[in-house]
Parts: C-alpha cells; structure tokens; sequence
C-alpha cells in the first residue's frame, strides 16, 4: 500500500479541516493546506475512485442509476439509499462498504460486478479509511514533483487504476483500449492517450464524466512518456 500512499491520488486529509454541507458540488473548495499524509481526501482520491469503478454509464451515473444509487457527486454519494450508502464514522452499517466486500463476488449485491474490474485491496483500505475519519466532502492541494523519477509500477500505474481502470479494464473495455498492464498502457500512450488526458485534437477529455485529472498526474504521465516510457 506504500507506493500507493506516497502518490499524489492517495493524497489525505487535514485533522482540522471542517467538513462541508453534503448538498454542496463534489469539490467546492480546495484546503490551502498540503495534502495530509493521514487522512484521505474525497475529491482527491474517492470521487475518481467511485467514478472509475461504479460511475459508468448503465451503472450508478447521473443518467439512469441502477437502484436509484448515484456516486456522481458528494451530496449524491451521501443521499443515496436513504442516507445508509454511506454512514460517516460508521463502516459496518455503510451499505457501499457492504457491497465492495461482499465475499460472494457472483452476488447481486456485490459491486462492482463480477464481470467488471474490482477493487484492489490498497483501494478498499482508502475507502475504508475516508468512512472511518468521517466520510468529509475535502480536498486539497497535492505536492507534484517530476523533477524525481516517475517510475510506471510507483507512479503511473496507480494514476491509472484509480482512475481508468474502471472503464478499461480486460472485460469489454471502453472504446477497446485496455490499461490493465505495461503493454496496454504503452501501447496507448503511444497513441491518444494525452489527447484523452487533455481534451485536446477533438478526443473527449478523459476520464469520462469528469474535467480531468490533476495536472499534477498529467505533468507525472507525460514525463513518465518523455523519459521514454520504461516499465520500472
């Protein structure tokens, strides 16, 4: 879970910041504070997280959510399933926590399905981690630095899970681009992939149903490309 941690995705919480009103937008206001090393910070590191995994269109987007629950914005996320989809402070009684560990992953409860891409066991403890410190509506400004080597395994990879994975996973990717592993992520950064990354030569700025990543991680990925792409 280290490298996972250090990454500017995995950025956490501030123990004094105040929490904002559920109805407000998913990242309304930005702690001037560096990212705490602590605490997990919802528009940092859950909201691409639950876009990427469960966001998906015929899934819990903003169109037509599947059993009416919808983890497009914050104020969605909390008012879902009658206020119990998530419960600040309160994991066990979370029915999204309950769904992300269902043992049975043929479950009709379980989520994502199981024929989808599912969350990895760093990304169940982020998400655990931000329920038991109060599921907040908080972000903040994360550290970038690509003067240091941006390795694939420490840096890129974990961009890439936490926010594509979701939709381009080895079942039935979108738009048949797989980033799964070194290959599929080269493969694609050798064609549009910045394009996606920025909107940019009429490609649809990605990820999907959001304004981008940070440009930190885009600054971190493209240098990750211009240092010749290796697989460390």
């Amino acid at each position: 879970m280290t490298a996972l941690i250090v990454l500017a995705i995995a950025c956490r919480h501030h123990p004094d910041f105040t929490a904002l009103p559920i109805d407000t937008p998913p990242n309304p206001w930005v702690n001037p504070d560096p990212c705490d090393p602590d605490s997990v910070y919802f528009a940092n590191t859950i909201a691409p997280l639950l876009n990427a995994y469960c966001g998906s269109a015929d899934c819990h987007d903003n169109v037509d959510p599947e059993e009416e629950i919808n983890v497009t914005t914050y104020g969605n996320i909390m008012n879902s399933a009658d206020g119990e989809f998530v419960i600040a402070f309160d994991l066990g009684e979370s029915k999204l926590w309950e769904a992300v560990t269902e043992p049975d992953i043929n479950d009709d409860g379980h989520m994502p399905p199981a024929d989808e891409p599912q969350l990895s066991q760093d990304q169940l403890d982020l998400l655990s981690l931000w329920i038991n410190q109060g599921a907040m509506n908080n972000s903040c400004v994360a550290d970038c630095d690509t003067s240091l080597a941006i390795t694939f395994s420490g840096v890129v990879m974990p961009i890439i899970q936490n926010n594509c994975v979701g939709c381009h996973g080895s079942n039935s990717p979108e738009a048949d681009v797989p980033l799964t592993n070194y290959a599929e992520v080269s493969a694609a950064a050798e064609g549009n992939m910045m394009d996606a990354l920025l909107g940019a030569n009429s490609v649809s700025i990605m990820p999907d149903g959001t304004t981008g990543l940070p440009q930190c991680m885009i600054d971190q990925i493209q240098q990750w490309i211009d240092d010749g792409m290796p697989n460390n």
